[in-house]
Protein backbone atom coordinates (compact mmCIF):
# COMPACT_ATOMS: atom_id res chain seq x y z
CA UNK A 1 0.00 0.00 0.00
CA UNK A 2 2.78 2.24 0.84
CA UNK A 3 4.65 1.82 -2.69
CA UNK A 4 1.97 2.22 -4.56
CA UNK A 5 1.20 5.60 -2.60
CA UNK A 6 4.79 6.65 -3.32
CA UNK A 7 4.02 5.57 -6.75
CA UNK A 8 1.50 7.96 -7.02
CA UNK A 9 3.31 10.69 -5.73
CA UNK A 10 6.14 10.53 -8.04
CA UNK A 11 3.88 9.51 -11.44
CA UNK A 12 4.39 13.07 -12.00
CA UNK A 13 7.87 13.30 -12.69
CA UNK A 14 7.78 10.53 -14.32
CA UNK A 15 4.94 11.59 -17.10
CA UNK A 16 6.90 15.01 -17.08
CA UNK A 17 10.79 13.70 -17.93
CA UNK A 18 9.90 10.14 -18.83
CA UNK A 19 12.72 7.17 -17.25
CA UNK A 20 15.62 8.67 -18.37
CA UNK A 21 15.49 11.69 -17.90
CA UNK A 22 13.76 11.73 -14.17
CA UNK A 23 16.23 11.50 -11.34
CA UNK A 24 16.57 9.45 -8.43
CA UNK A 25 16.33 13.10 -6.67
CA UNK A 26 13.56 14.41 -8.23
CA UNK A 27 11.87 11.10 -7.39
CA UNK A 28 12.77 11.13 -3.91
CA UNK A 29 11.76 14.76 -3.55
CA UNK A 30 8.22 14.13 -4.93
CA UNK A 31 7.83 11.45 -2.16
CA UNK A 32 8.90 13.94 0.56
CA UNK A 33 11.58 11.38 1.65
CA UNK A 34 15.74 11.11 0.68
CA UNK A 35 16.75 9.04 -1.76
CA UNK A 36 17.65 6.42 0.65
CA UNK A 37 14.45 6.21 2.31
CA UNK A 38 13.56 5.84 -1.12
CA UNK A 39 15.42 2.63 -1.89
CA UNK A 40 13.79 0.95 1.31
CA UNK A 41 11.00 0.98 -0.97
CA UNK A 42 12.18 0.16 -4.17
CA UNK A 43 15.88 -1.26 -4.96
CA UNK A 44 15.88 0.73 -8.26
CA UNK A 45 14.76 3.36 -10.11
CA UNK A 46 13.66 0.87 -12.79
CA UNK A 47 11.86 -1.40 -9.94
CA UNK A 48 9.82 2.30 -9.26
CA UNK A 49 8.94 3.11 -12.56
CA UNK A 50 7.59 -0.75 -13.41
CA UNK A 51 5.90 -1.36 -10.11
CA UNK A 52 2.24 -1.66 -11.45
CA UNK A 53 3.03 -4.19 -13.40
CA UNK A 54 4.85 -6.20 -10.72
CA UNK A 55 4.45 -9.26 -9.07
CA UNK A 56 4.80 -7.15 -5.91
CA UNK A 57 1.38 -4.94 -6.89
CA UNK A 58 -1.24 -8.19 -7.61
CA UNK A 59 -4.07 -8.83 -4.99
CA UNK A 60 -2.52 -10.80 -2.23
CA UNK A 61 -4.91 -13.99 -1.43
CA UNK A 62 -4.33 -13.26 2.19
CA UNK A 63 -5.74 -10.21 2.33
CA UNK A 64 -9.14 -11.36 0.18
CA UNK A 65 -12.75 -10.61 1.36
CA UNK A 66 -13.11 -12.99 4.09
CA UNK A 67 -17.23 -11.87 4.87
CA UNK A 68 -18.86 -12.44 1.29
CA UNK A 69 -18.90 -15.70 -1.28
CA UNK A 70 -20.40 -12.89 -3.86
CA UNK A 71 -18.95 -12.76 -7.13
CA UNK A 72 -20.86 -10.11 -8.48
CA UNK A 73 -19.88 -7.82 -5.60
CA UNK A 74 -16.51 -9.77 -6.42
CA UNK A 75 -16.33 -8.87 -9.94
CA UNK A 76 -17.61 -5.04 -9.19
CA UNK A 77 -14.66 -4.44 -6.68
CA UNK A 78 -12.45 -5.58 -9.35
CA UNK A 79 -13.80 -3.28 -12.14
CA UNK A 80 -13.02 -0.23 -9.54
CA UNK A 81 -9.93 -0.93 -8.49
CA UNK A 82 -9.13 -1.39 -12.60
CA UNK A 83 -10.79 2.31 -13.44
CA UNK A 84 -9.42 4.07 -10.89
CA UNK A 85 -5.46 2.30 -11.12
CA UNK A 86 -5.13 1.65 -15.14
CA UNK A 87 -3.35 5.40 -15.38
CA UNK A 88 -0.51 3.64 -13.17
CA UNK A 89 -0.61 0.18 -15.46
CA UNK A 90 -0.38 2.83 -18.33
CA UNK A 91 2.51 4.96 -17.01
CA UNK A 92 4.66 1.91 -16.48
CA UNK A 93 3.88 0.25 -19.82
CA UNK A 94 4.63 3.59 -21.46
CA UNK A 95 8.00 3.74 -19.08
CA UNK A 96 8.55 0.09 -19.74
CA UNK A 97 8.68 0.94 -23.66
CA UNK A 98 11.23 4.26 -23.33
CA UNK A 99 13.28 1.72 -21.22
CA UNK A 100 13.49 -1.40 -24.50
CA UNK A 101 11.87 -3.74 -22.43
CA UNK A 102 10.77 -6.94 -24.60
CA UNK A 103 7.02 -5.40 -26.18
CA UNK A 104 7.34 -3.21 -23.02
CA UNK A 105 7.31 -6.39 -20.62
CA UNK A 106 9.18 -8.56 -18.72
CA UNK A 107 7.93 -12.44 -17.65
CA UNK A 108 6.95 -11.16 -14.39
CA UNK A 109 5.09 -7.98 -16.27
CA UNK A 110 3.42 -10.46 -18.61
CA UNK A 111 2.58 -13.32 -15.76
CA UNK A 112 0.80 -9.46 -13.75
CA UNK A 113 -1.72 -9.36 -16.94
CA UNK A 114 -1.86 -12.81 -17.08
CA UNK A 115 -2.80 -13.45 -13.56
CA UNK A 116 -5.42 -10.63 -13.69
CA UNK A 117 -6.84 -12.41 -17.25
CA UNK A 118 -7.16 -15.85 -15.13
CA UNK A 119 -8.66 -14.12 -12.18
CA UNK A 120 -11.28 -12.12 -13.97
CA UNK A 121 -12.29 -14.58 -16.31
CA UNK A 122 -12.66 -17.36 -13.42
CA UNK A 123 -14.99 -14.33 -12.28
CA UNK A 124 -16.92 -13.97 -14.98
CA UNK A 125 -17.44 -17.64 -15.05
CA UNK A 126 -18.87 -17.68 -11.31
CA UNK A 127 -21.34 -14.97 -12.33
CA UNK A 128 -22.69 -16.11 -15.68
CA UNK A 129 -22.99 -20.38 -15.46
CA UNK A 130 -23.41 -20.19 -19.63
CA UNK A 131 -20.17 -18.84 -19.87
CA UNK A 132 -17.49 -20.50 -21.50
CA UNK A 133 -13.54 -20.54 -19.71
CA UNK A 134 -12.70 -19.14 -23.46
CA UNK A 135 -15.18 -16.56 -23.56
CA UNK A 136 -14.45 -15.37 -20.43
CA UNK A 137 -10.89 -15.09 -21.25
CA UNK A 138 -11.75 -13.47 -24.51
CA UNK A 139 -13.57 -10.68 -22.59
CA UNK A 140 -11.69 -10.08 -20.69
CA UNK A 141 -8.75 -9.59 -23.04
CA UNK A 142 -11.31 -6.75 -24.75
CA UNK A 143 -11.99 -5.38 -21.34
CA UNK A 144 -7.87 -4.62 -21.08
CA UNK A 145 -7.88 -4.06 -25.10
CA UNK A 146 -10.55 -1.37 -24.76
CA UNK A 147 -8.87 0.28 -21.08
CA UNK A 148 -5.12 0.56 -22.50
CA UNK A 149 -6.54 0.84 -26.62
CA UNK A 150 -7.98 3.98 -26.06
CA UNK A 151 -5.08 5.89 -24.69
CA UNK A 152 -3.36 5.24 -28.07
CA UNK A 153 -5.93 7.11 -29.78
CA UNK A 154 -5.70 10.27 -27.52
CA UNK A 155 -9.00 9.66 -25.65
CA UNK A 156 -8.64 10.45 -22.02
CA UNK A 157 -11.07 8.57 -19.70
CA UNK A 158 -11.78 9.63 -16.04
CA UNK A 159 -11.91 6.73 -13.63
CA UNK A 160 -15.78 7.23 -14.01
CA UNK A 161 -15.72 7.00 -17.59
CA UNK A 162 -13.50 3.85 -17.72
CA UNK A 163 -15.72 1.72 -15.14
CA UNK A 164 -18.85 2.87 -16.99
CA UNK A 165 -17.13 1.63 -20.32
CA UNK A 166 -16.11 -1.65 -18.85
CA UNK A 167 -19.47 -2.45 -17.71
CA UNK A 168 -21.06 -1.87 -20.97
CA UNK A 169 -19.11 -4.18 -22.54
CA UNK A 170 -19.45 -6.93 -19.99
CA UNK A 171 -22.65 -6.79 -18.71
CA UNK A 172 -24.95 -7.65 -22.03
CA UNK A 173 -22.42 -11.03 -22.77
CA UNK A 174 -23.02 -11.72 -19.10
CA UNK A 175 -26.95 -11.60 -19.33
CA UNK A 176 -26.97 -13.42 -22.93
CA UNK A 177 -24.56 -16.37 -20.56
CA UNK A 178 -27.00 -17.00 -18.05
CA UNK A 179 -26.39 -14.11 -15.29
CA UNK A 180 -29.22 -12.38 -13.39
CA UNK A 181 -29.75 -8.72 -14.57
CA UNK A 182 -31.12 -7.85 -10.64
CA UNK A 183 -27.99 -9.01 -9.28
CA UNK A 184 -25.42 -7.08 -11.69
CA UNK A 185 -27.73 -4.31 -11.49
CA UNK A 186 -27.81 -4.58 -7.29
CA UNK A 187 -23.76 -5.20 -7.55
CA UNK A 188 -22.19 -2.56 -10.23
CA UNK A 189 -24.89 0.51 -8.58
CA UNK A 190 -22.61 0.29 -5.15
CA UNK A 191 -19.09 1.32 -5.82
CA UNK A 192 -16.40 2.73 -3.90
CA UNK A 193 -15.96 6.50 -5.62
CA UNK A 194 -12.41 5.98 -5.30
CA UNK A 195 -10.83 2.66 -3.88
CA UNK A 196 -8.55 2.54 -1.21
CA UNK A 197 -4.98 1.73 -2.56
CA UNK A 198 -3.32 -1.66 -2.23
CA UNK A 199 -3.69 -4.97 -3.48
CA UNK A 200 -4.98 -5.70 -0.21
CA UNK A 201 -7.65 -3.11 -0.55
CA UNK A 202 -9.17 -5.63 -3.24
CA UNK A 203 -11.92 -7.19 -1.59
CA UNK A 204 -12.19 -10.86 -3.01
CA UNK A 205 -13.00 -14.10 -1.77
CA UNK A 206 -10.79 -16.31 0.49
CA UNK A 207 -12.45 -19.42 0.03
CA UNK A 208 -10.64 -22.46 -1.74
CA UNK A 209 -12.57 -23.10 -4.80
CA UNK A 210 -12.23 -19.36 -5.20
CA UNK A 211 -8.23 -19.17 -5.43
CA UNK A 212 -8.38 -22.52 -7.23
CA UNK A 213 -10.21 -20.98 -10.03
CA UNK A 214 -7.53 -18.17 -11.75
CA UNK A 215 -4.85 -21.01 -11.07
CA UNK A 216 -7.23 -23.47 -12.99
CA UNK A 217 -7.92 -21.21 -15.54
CA UNK A 218 -3.83 -20.19 -15.93
CA UNK A 219 -3.19 -24.46 -16.12
CA UNK A 220 -5.53 -24.94 -18.97
CA UNK A 221 -4.28 -21.45 -21.04
CA UNK A 222 -0.69 -22.80 -20.77
CA UNK A 223 -1.84 -26.43 -21.63
CA UNK A 224 -3.37 -24.88 -24.66
CA UNK A 225 -0.34 -22.74 -26.00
Amino acid sequence: MRRQALYRLAAPVFRRHGYRQSTLKQLAAACGMSIPALYRYFPSKRDFALYPLSAANRPDGECFLRASSDHFVHLRIWLDHAAWERQDFLLALRLGLEMGEPAGLSVEHRQTFEFHICLVAGLLCATAPGLTDGRARELTESLLAVSFGSEAIGTRWTPVTARSRFIRLLVPELVRAGAEPGRIREAMSAHHPHPPHGPCAIELASNASFFAMPRIRLTETQARS
